[in-house]
């Protein structure tokens, strides 16, 4: 029971549904979030669990840790971000920006996912990207706007500039300004793949569960997430330079669900042509597996993906 409360949470993404193009853009442009149109899951507890994103598992442990949430200054504005990190290890300590499913800052499952890379020995923090059109968008607006305005059509110039400014945070607090990593899950694995195309200071990523390709959201014919995909930032679609410059690491369960096997067949094939140096690795269990922590391909993939950070060099 506790553990399909996990899988729900972390299928939103695929019970996540538009009722029109047309309006979803409008309500972009607009920056309403007001949307009785979209479409809900029939069932209301299942719709109570997406939206919640419980923990399930004892959470980890906060002793010795600093952490909480705190404002950080981006290019606009500040926003929130959640930040954790061993007491007393602040100096210089390599830094993890993660970036988990749509929901943000304030979930409890976030935060946990967090905390668990910040005992390991990282300065982590966890900015809300959202927070200019939804506040703490976890605790207070419809899940299913948050998912129109900001997998089908985000600003994503705002999140790398969210992404940079959380960055540049850690190393006014004293963490590296050099060693530098991301790590995401879901939607957020798919900002972390797209961010590694742009950004040469970050030293590596490690995407768990990210959607590769026009991922369909809903029920409404033609709307999927926000191109370019990953698929096409490799082969260099659009005139988009390809290539994660040897810098990802890729994981994916073999029953992803909305992630289809032929779409991850394609994504290995580009890699494969452009960017070698990079990895993906398939393990047994479904979308978002690595946040059940305590399952064999859990702990594989969690241990394969602190690997990979600490060989480029986030250590």
């Amino acid at each position: 029971m506790d553990k399909t409360y996990r899988r729900i949470a972390l299928a939103g993404l695929a019970l996540g549904a538009l009722a029109t193009a047309a309006v979803a853009q409008q309500q972009q442009q607009t920056g309403s979030i007001t949307d009785p149109g979209l479409a809900k899951p029939a069932d209301a507890a299942t719709a109570a669990r997406v939206t919640a994103a419980p923990l399930v598992l004892p959470p980890a442990s906060k002793v010795g840790m600093v952490e909480g949430l705190i404002k950080i200054r981006s290019f606009d504005q500040d926003i929130t971000a959640y930040r954790a990190y061993p007491q007393g290890k602040l100096k210089n300590a390599p830094v993890i920006v993660f970036l988990p499913m749509i929901v943000g800052a304030c979930s409890a499952l976030h935060q946990d996912f967090a905390l668990r890379l910040a005992r390991e020995g990282y300065y982590v923090i966890m900015p809300n990207m959202n927070e200019r059109k939804h506040g703490m968008n976890a605790c207070t607006d419809p899940f299913w706007t948050i998912v129109r305005d900001n997998i089908a059509f985000p600003n994503e110039a705002q999140y790398y500039l969210d992404i940079n400014a959380a960055f540049d945070h850690a190393a006014k607090e004293g963490a590296s300004a050099t060693k530098r990593g991301m790590v995401g899950y879901d939607g957020g694995a798919r900002v972390t793949m797209k961010m590694l195309t742009r950004d040469p200071k970050i030293l590596a990523g490690v995407a768990y569960s990210g959607p590769v390709a026009a991922t369909p959201l809903g029920i409404v014919p033609g709307t999927a997430e926000a191109k370019p995909t990953p698929i096409e930032l490799l082969n260099g679609v659009n005139g988009v330079q390809g290539g994660m410059r040897g810098k990802l690491l890729a994981i994916f369960g073999d029953k992803e669900g909305q992630i289809l096997p032929e779409q991850i067949a394609e994504f290995q094939a580009a890699q494969a042509k452009v960017d070698p140096k990079s990895k993906t690795t398939i393990y047994p269990g479904r979308h978002g597996f690595i946040t059940d922590f305590d399952t064999d391909s859990s702990k594989k993939a969690w241990a394969e993906g602190l690997a990979w950070l600490r060989a480029h060099g986030v250590k």
